[in-house]
């Protein structure tokens, strides 16, 4: 099967399970399921109102099948992104979801390790945490230590953390499906 089918397989689970959360009219049924066949470290769902960010939050959890992750990530991108208010019940059939697949992350020694538009950035100090994924750094058109930086401010660091040797950064390699 190809990524793309898989793709289109778990936006319409998303969509779905959006549909349902809200109590809309249901939406197509999934096709039977498949079987991811890489390294599944997480999956995040973003949405989008009129090409505005309205909601993306993720997960990297490998106990649970690819689908419920989509479900949970696209109705907690709803609900519990702390960016926004909740999503209102007519705004869901005008959303666009967005889900990425994310590859288990991996240490990084040094910024040119980092490839701009296939990998994204988890950084890591005590309890500050940041996570881009690697679809931002191209729609931002930035270098690779402008990614590392802009990470760092997300997750409330220093800029230049990402070199002080205590910050932990890590790339995943990621797959993205849109509606």
């Amino acid at each position: 099967m190809s990524a793309e089918v898989d793709g289109r397989k778990l936006l319409a689970e998303a969509r779905r399970a959006l549909h349902t959360h809200f109590g809309l009219e249901p939406w197509s049924d999934v096709d039977a399921p498949f079987e991811w066949r890489l390294p599944l470290g997480g999956v995040f769902a973003t949405l989008e109102l009129e090409g505005e960010l309205r909601g993306c939050i993720g997960y990297f959890r490998r106990d649970e099948d690819i689908f419920s992750l989509a479900r949970r990530a696209v109705v907690a991108a709803a609900l519990d992104d702390p960016r926004f208010g909740p999503v209102a019940r007519e705004e869901v059939p005008r959303l666009v979801i967005s889900i990425t697949v994310l590859a288990p992350p991996v240490a990084i020694a040094g910024p040119s390790e980092v490839v701009i538009g296939r990998d994204g950035i988890l950084i890591e100090r005590g309890r500050a945490r940041g996570l881009l994924l690697p679809q931002v750094a191209v729609r931002r058109g930035w270098d690779r230590e402008a990614f590392l930086a802009e990470t760092c401010r997300k997750a409330g660091l220093p800029l230049d953390a990402w070199r002080d040797g205590v910050t932990v950064v890590r790339r995943f390699e990621a797959v993205h499906f849109q509606e």
